[in-house]
């Protein structure tokens, strides 16, 4: 039960996030609505219970990840620009905005990634997806399925042409065993349903 005490309860509008990679400690400051709004991952972390990661109302933990780009993804929730080295960092960086869910960064770096491919660079860029995404496997085996579907329903087709044939060939021979009678009627053509 919830009890009103008159008192109103301030959310501090800060977000502290804890970065540890192994005994390396780091904290990084950010704007609680921000990171509300733009990232399904984060969101969850902090509106979930004390056993999530959650050190405090306001102190939040992440590991195995790089303090620098997680900066970053955090930094553009606010600003919506993001510095990047080259096409391998903007492609970390799109890694862990894939992994934290952060649709608007993923669209950014997808985007900066496509204006700035170059023969150079399309390589590194396809391994990439490749690997973090599967398209590679799941397309190989939509095409594999697809052809063989394709050929199936042509054999299909194929089988039914030819019986539609031999129909119509033993309908046109009736006909022609019909008007070789001499009364001058013409063959129907045209199968009665």
């Amino acid at each position: 039960t919830n009890i009103y005490t008159g008192v109103p309860i301030i959310v501090n509008p800060y977000i502290d996030f804890i970065v540890v990679n192994g005994d390396d400690r780091y904290m990084i400051r950010r704007e609680r609505k921000s990171v509300l709004e733009r990232s399904v991952e984060l969101a969850k972390l902090i509106h979930a219970g004390p056993n999530s990661g959650r050190k405090s109302d306001n102190h939040f933990q992440i590991s195995n990840v790089d303090k620098n780009d997680f900066e970053l993804i955090v930094r553009y929730m606010e600003k919506h620009f993001i510095p990047y080295r080259d096409h391998k960092h903007l492609l970390k960086i799109l890694e862990l905005a894939d992994r934290f869910n952060v649709p608007d960064l993923i669209i950014y770096c997808i985007r900066e990634l496509d204006l700035g491919i170059s023969s150079a660079t399309a390589l590194d860029i396809f391994k990439a997806l490749w690997f973090y995404q599967g398209i590679a496997l799941t397309n190989q085996r939509q095409t594999v399925i697809t052809t063989q579907e394709t050929a199936q329903q042509l054999a299909r087709r194929q089988s039914k042409a030819k019986a539609a044939a031999k129909q119509l060939a033993a309908q046109a021979a009736q006909a022609n065993e019909n008007g070789a009678d001499g009364d001058g009627a013409q063959a129907n053509l045209i199968p009665n349903p």
